[in-house]
């Protein structure tokens, strides 16, 4: 759910100004055999989502059944940004997704 996904503030707007990244560009590229993006997101969002500044390490997978015990852990440990952002389902071709 790429509205879930927390941002900074104006961040799509220095995006739609052109401020975008060749990673960004690059994971594009890399996954666009594998992307399917709904037709509500739009191309700035996009842009920063698939931003590697916006990637590695900020994304945690659980067990669905593990998912309310993790958001409360990490509530107790002070963390202010919590969000469900998509789920991982079986599949026999890798999609990512983006609505």
């Amino acid at each position: 759910d790429s509205q879930a996904m927390p941002l900074l503030p104006e961040v799509e707007k220095l995006a739609s100004a052109g401020n975008v990244t060749r990673g960004g560009k690059e994971n594009r590229a890399y996954l666009s055999n594998s992307l399917q993006i709904s037709t509500n997101v739009s191309s700035d969002r996009m842009n920063v989502l698939l931003d590697p500044q916006t990637s590695g390490g900020l994304a945690i997978f659980v067990q669905e059944s593990s998912l309310e015990v993790l958001l409360a852990a990490l509530q107790l440990q002070g963390v202010q940004t919590r969000c469900v952002i998509g789920r991982a389902f079986k599949s026999e071709v890798p999609t990512l997704k983006i609505s």
